[in-house]
């Protein structure tokens, strides 16, 4: 009996160090995402609002908006469309802001054709924003990904692992193979 309570311990001490972490997946009623570790996403109105761990100002913040398709405006060249054009916002002390389109184009993430594009102070002033929007048969989704200007690059690959782990419930995304856009 000694022996067992022995190993039986050290199985239980041990198992933090070869079990992995499970991930940290976000559900909705229409998809789930892995979120990097200690990050947190609440809805806000109608969008996905997910941020790191840690009190505010956050310095990378990834909005997810899933909405049911609408086939006359939700399409992958309206999308592209109204992100080659600069965004005129105003900033959160209400002085006008314009953005600067740095990217528009096409990518494929995992088998999903989608419109990717980044603006700089198309959000908040001073931090860059990734737009990657996509749709399928029934819902268009847009994820968009900001941080301060000069960590962007620290982010994009949590961003891209994150953006690959969407799960949307849907059998089949055929809307960008199958329909103009």
């Amino acid at each position: 009996l000694l022996v067992f309570g022995c190993l039986s311990a050290a199985g239980f001490a041990a198992a933090p160090l070869l079990l992995p972490e499970p991930p940290n997946i976000y559900r909705t009623s229409i998809y789930d995402i892995t979120l990097p570790k200690g990050w947190t996403c609440e809805i806000e109105v109608t969008e996905s609002v997910c941020r790191p761990a840690g009190p505010p100002p956050y310095r990378a913040t990834m909005i997810t908006s899933m909405k049911y398709r609408d086939r006359q405006m939700d399409t992958l060249d309206a999308y592209q469309a109204r992100l080659e054009k600069p965004f005129n916002n105003a900033s959160r002390d209400g002085k006008p802001m314009v953005s600067t389109v740095e990217h528009v184009g096409r990518t494929t993430i995992d088998g999903r054709a989608w419109v990717d594009a980044t603006h700089l102070d198309s959000e908040v002033r001073g931090y860059r924003t990734r737009y990657l929007g996509t749709v399928t048969v029934q819902v268009a989704i847009l994820m968009t990904f900001s941080s301060y200007r000069d960590d962007f690059q620290t982010y994009q690959p949590i961003f891209e692992r994150t953006v690959r782990s969407l799960n949307i419930y849907q059998r089949y995304n055929g809307a960008a193979e199958s329909e103009p856009g």
